[in-house]
């Protein structure tokens, strides 16, 4: 057993120990000098005996991060080694005197005083210094926190520390489901178990300006759930009344729970109450020296080995065999409840937020009425008298309010009785094989995707003679249905039926369980095939459940409403006891397919040539980031969250990599008209009963804000409040359908014109375009020149032809006056300000001139031109080397065009020279200069242009 980390001797390392700073869960920190030099240190210890080996990979990555970032505000790294007898690694970094922010906060709230505005937005801005750095980086730090965020010895600055749970990025949005960090500052959508990015940061950088303003969290709760709660659907306490307007505004923008709604980092330098307070920042003090060449990581490890092979799992127990009394009314509310946990865990279905609206208390409990409402708004597979049976059931006395807290804790597992019912209806299904499949189809002559009770027990008495009424009924109440009651059977089939075409050499599985008492036996290892049964037929594993093989490409699937369902099952994993996990299905895959190529065939504009600007020359392949990123930029009519599941169903082998070809080939087999003509099943409700109007005129009602975006659960509640039939897959489906912003809002206006015939005009999810430009277009003949050679230059640069841009532009709508064409260029990845944006469009009159002028200026090479001139009038070397002091690393910074002119001056350059420079510098939307692509293009340096990838692919060994 390894030594605890406190008693660890580092005197051989040349430090000595002079006191116990802190301990954590599996690390200590200890207070070090360094003999030396004298100097003082923290040294981490963290115990890899005590980590699995996920959490000992955090903590070789949270070393390669120290040492890689080197910025005044984050802590520096110093050393780090591996202590193999006791099977510890040790960090050394930088002590900050002054303690964490989380300390100074509690002793403030003792003395009974609050800090002074002045200091915190001191702190504020230079914790914003700090989290643009990693974040140019591709990092997102995912636990922001004023315990990881550290103090100097007289408190004037902080040091941002704990990268332990960071993420590096090789694009510039991430995406991810996985809640870490700490609950007190975890974001509404992470909540929500919704895909964030950098915005997740932005929401705890205003838990941490709100702490320090108010000295306390801005929201509490004695439990995770109840915190859930009130991020996702609380407001928290005002600030105190002598902190001033501007203040409680923008703790206001940063706590937005919209993630889209809140600030950047360079929106924020750009809000003239936070510009103030920047001003005020000295030049940042010269960073420690680097650290030494990164080690590989497999010399962390004890033995200096690469890492061993995981051990085999252990073997799966049968689970315990059910008493044998039948299923009584709390067996019944076990299984209903198992239902509900598998959708919510498989589908990643959050109930928290779903119910909140019905929560009119905000109390943490609904009446049994509400609470039914709620449950039948999301798609839970869930009759309407199922859920009042619930309902009853988790009131505590008749008429009760049901406490959330309750319900939550029904869900935490599935009882044992329950896995064992689903156990024994798979394997006593087996025998009939593909019959079992055909049987319930043919008995679905309307092609609804239901069958009614007695109908469906009828048929599995007909394939299984065995089976007697209790035995049905179970079954029967083992099964999804619609409101109605009637049984969702292609949710069934994927659940419990056996696979269509199973391996003719499968590998013996594990023994079967006894049949539970008062069940027909199982068939199987060695119990008897009931007579005129055939044997368990087999085929090749993880095909789809519906037949249809994936082959790495989901363009080929052919969506027939009438014969398949959109089922999130994935068969394959629908193994033993457990349900498995869910993922999109190869339809909806195609679905969302076929509402991008919609999108795009308007616009006149194929896959490649939307995605270039987001791509470096000659790439073949996108990253996940890279694919997120364009769905966050371009108005494709899909969500992040459903291009990340696309992506990830087409990257069959989880390489993070997805050839471009492979989408193109996707999107030009998906049929758009799928997206267009309402299935069967909802026809009538579209044709006849008005469904799209209601649709429109009850979520305009409910969803305030002018806009025709509503949330996905408002859009399914207005449609399942009278479309009871659907089931919960069909419903899937038809959200499927719909087009969406990048944040998942629904654009329902748009789903009922299209569904209800009328012609679509062409424009953005919502009609939300950029607020347009307000900036006057004051450029001289000569600055729009360099200015649009420049923009064509970055085209150029990504392979995009100038030509292609007037059908890129139209993906935002047709008829756009030339404020808010500036807006959409200004967010593309063109370099180009607002104001640049207006004045060369104002002189130029239209995209399709703009175009023609940029195409001749490349004939003429007049940006060549430009750029052999700056290299022969501007001193490269002498320009980084003042951009390295002023901002530590110029290529992670961007700089207001005062100083940059500022920087221009110091370095040498020719007065006369310094506005021809800020021509040809690109620029952010609010027109402060990248300096990184700056220096790239004309400091003679290639370095800038390596780091843009280098941090990831340095991390990966490549």
């Amino acid at each position: 057993m390894s030594k605890p980390t406190t008693e660890i001797d580092l005197s051989g390392f040349g430090l000595e120990r002079i006191q116990h700073i802190g301990r954590g869960q599996y690390a200590s920190a200890q207070l070090v000098k360094e003999t030396a030099s004298g100097q003082t240190f923290v040294a981490k210890c963290i115990s890899l005996a005590a980590l699995n080996e996920h959490d000992q990979d955090l903590a070789h990555q949270e070393v390669f991060l120290l040492q890689t970032l080197a910025h005044p505000y984050i802590v520096a790294y110093r050393d780090s080694f591996l202590i193999e007898g006791a099977n510890t690694l040790v960090i050394v970094m930088e002590h900050c005197g002054g303690g964490d922010v989380r300390k100074a906060i509690k002793e403030k709230a003792k003395q009974g005083a609050h800090f002074s505005e002045e200091q915190i937005m001191t702190w504020f801005v230079q914790l914003c210094l700090a989290l643009q750095y990693i974040h140019s980086e591709k990092v997102l730090h995912r636990d922001l926190k004023t315990s990881n965020i550290f103090l100097t010895e007289d408190g004037s600055a902080i040091k941002l520390g704990d990268f332990g749970i960071s993420r590096v990025l090789e694009g510039t949005t991430e995406a991810a489901v996985t809640i870490v960090g700490t609950p007190y500052y975890m974001s509404p959508e992470v909540c929500r178990s919704e895909p964030y990015n950098w915005k997740s940061d932005i929401w705890a950088l205003g838990c941490v300006l709100y702490e320090c303003c108010m000295l306390k969290h801005a929201f509490e709760s004695s439990s995770l759930l109840g915190l859930v709660y009130k991020i996702v659907s609380d407001h928290y306490d005002p600030i105190p009344s002598f902190y001033s307007a501007e203040l409680n505004n923008l703790i206001n923008q940063l706590l937005m729970k919209n993630a889209e709604s809140r600030p950047s980092i360079n929106e924020l330098f750009a809000n003239p109450y936070v510009k103030a307070y920047l001003a005020k920042q000295s030049a940042p003090v010269a960073a420690p020296s680097p650290p030494p060449p990164e080690p590989k990581k497999t010399t962390l490890r004890p033995g200096g080995g690469a890492k061993p092979p995981p051990p085999p799992p252990p073997p799966k127990e049968n689970p315990p065999a059910p008493g044998p009394a039948p299923v009584g009314s709390e067996s019944m509310f076990r299984v209903i409840i198992a239902r509900i946990r598998r959708r919510l865990v498989g589908q990643k279905l959050n109930w928290i937020s779903s119910v909140a609206s019905f929560d009119d208390d905000g109390d943490g409990a609904l009446t049994p009425d509400a609470m039914g409402h709620a449950l039948m708004t999301m798609p839970l597979g869930l009759s309407d008298g199922e859920i009042q049976m619930l309902t009853s059931a988790l009131a505590p006395t008749p008429g009760a309010k049901i406490s959330l807290d309750a319900f939550s804790s029904h869900l935490q597992e599935v009882a044992p009785e329950v896995q064992q019912y689903e156990t024994w209806a798979r394997q006593v299904l087996a025998p009939p094989g593909r019959r079992l499949h055909d049987v319930l189809r043919a008995k679905d002559i309307e092609r609804s995707g239901t069958l009614a009770p007695h109908i469906f027990q009828e048929s599995l008495q007909e394939l299984v003679p065995v089976l007697t009424p209790p035995h049905l009924e179970l079954l029967c109440l083992l099964a999804d249905k619609n409101g109605l009651g009637d049984v969702d059977y292609g949710e069934f089939l994927s659940n419990y039926g056996p696979p269509v075409a199973p391996p003719s050499s499968a590998p013996p599985g594990p023994p079967r369980p006894p049949a539970p008492p008062g069940m027909p036996p199982l068939p199987g290892g060695g119990a008897p095939t009931p007579p005129g049964m055939p044997p368990l037929p087999g085929g090749p594993s993880g095909s789809d459940p519906l037949g249809m093989t994936l082959g790495g490409t989901l363009g080929g699937v052919e969506i027939n409403f009438e014969k398949t369902f959109f089922t999130c099952t994935s068969h394959s994993a629908m193994q033993g006891t457990t349900s498995g996990r869910m993922s999109l299905s190869a339809q909806g895959c195609a679905l969302i397919f076929g509402r991008i190529r919609r999108r795009l065939e308007a616009a006149s504009i194929d896959l490649a040539d939307a995605l270039s600007l987001f791509l470096l020359p000659g790439e073949k392949e996108l990253s996940a980031e890279q694919w997120l990123d364009a769905a966050s930029t371009l108005p494709l009519g899909t969500s992040r969250a459903e291009m990340q599941q696309v992506f990830s169903k087409v990257d069959v082998e989880a390489t993070g990599k997805v050839a471009l070809s492979q989408l193109e080939q996707g999107i030009s087999r998906a049929n758009p008209d799928d997206c267009c003509k309402p299935p069967t099943w909802i026809s009538a409700a579209i044709t006849q009963r008005g469904l799209c109007s209601r649709i429109c005129s009850e979520l305009q009602r409910r969803c305030t804000g002018g806009t025709r975006l509503a949330p996905e659960t408002a859009f399914r509640r207005v449609i399942m409040e009278t479309e009871r039939y659907l089931t919960s897959d069909q419903l899937t489906s038809l959200v499927l359908m719909a087009d969406k912003n990048s944040g998942g809002l629904v654009d329902y206006e748009e789903f009922a014109e299209r569904f209800s015939g009328s012609l679509c005009p062409k424009s953005v999810p919502g009609g939300v375009l950029p607020a347009p430009a307000e900036e006057v277009a004051d450029a001289t003949a000569e600055e729009i020149q360099v200015v649009c050679a420049r923009t064509d230059s970055v085209m150029e640069s990504h392979a995009f032809q100038a030509d292609h841009l007037p059908a890129l532009l139209s993906l935002w709508g047709e008829g756009l006056d030339i404020p808010t064409l500036a807006a959409v260029m200004a967010s593309l990845p063109l370099g180009l300000s607002r104001r640049e944006a207006v004045s060369i469009l104002a002189a130029c009159g239209s995209v399709e001139a703009l175009a023609a002028n940029m195409t001749q200026l490349r004939s003429q090479n007049v940006w060549k031109s430009h750029v052999e001139w700056a290299q022969g009038s501007i001193r490269g070397d002498a320009l980084r080397q003042v951009l390295h002091h002023q901002v530590i690393e110029a290529e992670s910074r961007t700089l207001e065009p005062g100083d940059f002119m500022e920087a221009l001056q110091s370095a040498g350059v020719p007065p006369g020279n310094i506005q021809m420079a800020m021509w040809l510098a690109q620029k952010t939307s609010q027109g402060d200069v990248q300096v990184a692509s700056f220096l790239e293009s004309f400091s003679g340096s290639p370095q800038a242009a390596k780091k843009k990838r280098g941090l990831l692919w340095r991390m990966m060994g490549r």
